[in-house]
């Protein structure tokens, strides 16, 4: 485990391993309306198939996952423009 270097703050100006996740989750869910609830995972599903439904069965969390980091963003640029004249009117 690498200790995070002090000089870098930890809510930046761009964070680009959030947009990943965001990334993912918008995955997570494509993955589940196209399989999941496509196909069904009848007995007849070959075994490679009921897996990879199986494994999309969670696709669900990435809306969970993409509004937690969107709330996250907003608050953190709501707050970095805290006691500047006009905050809501420019975060809009």
């Amino acid at each position: 485990m690498q200790k995070s270097d002090p000089g870098v703050p930890l809510i930046r100006r761009t964070m680009p391993e959030l947009d990943a996740l965001r990334g993912i989750a918008v995955l997570m869910v494509v993955f589940y309306h196209g399989f999941f609830w496509s196909n069904g995972d009848g007995a007849w599903t070959p075994l490679p198939m009921r897996l990879l439904l199986t494994a999309t069965r969670v696709g669900w969390l990435g809306v969970d996952l993409f509004f937690v980091l969107s709330g996250f963003l907003i608050t953190t640029i709501l707050m970095e423009s805290r006691g500047q004249p006009h905050v809501y009117r420019r975060f809009y």
